[in-house]
């Protein structure tokens, strides 16, 4: 499975309301809605929540749709550079699209890209969506 994704650092269900999470629309309960990664099964399924009520939850894998539908979840990421892609598969330091072959870019939060990884012509860098929460 490569490297998982250290959703101790990104965020868990208890930390939802404090830490910064990945965004996702995902198929919960019915609907399509903003979603939360809080536990991972595999490297492109994972259990979210849903972020209005932090109470649905359901095990979700990574499609290529804008309109997931039962069991599917989505997540756009923006390249550096310009143009996106919908993520097929997320880890500790790598973001996958869904293209044959399929390419991988170092990600990270948007607004929090690091200069030294932007700066060098040979790396693909790709930001995710998250949701910014006030400081308190």
């Amino acid at each position: 499975m490569g490297r998982p994704l250290n959703l101790h650092n990104v965020g868990n269900k208890q930390d939802l309301e404090v830490r910064n999470q990945i965004k996702v629309q995902a198929y919960i309960n019915g609907t399509v809605q903003n979603a939360y990664l809080v536990k991972q099964k595999n490297q492109n399924t994972f259990v979210v929540t849903d972020a209005a009520t932090k109470v649905l939850s359901a095990t979700c894998k990574f499609v290529n749709s804008a309109t997931p539908v039962a069991g599917e979840m989505s997540c756009q990421a923006t390249i550096h550079g310009g143009g996106t892609f919908y993520v097929s598969k997320v880890t500790n330091r790598f973001a996958h699209d869904f293209a044959t072959p399929k390419e991988k870019f170092y990600w990270g939060f948007v607004d929090q890209a690091p200069p030294s990884l932007l700066d060098h012509p040979d790396y693909r860098f790709a930001t995710l969506p998250y949701d910014s929460r006030p400081a308190d």
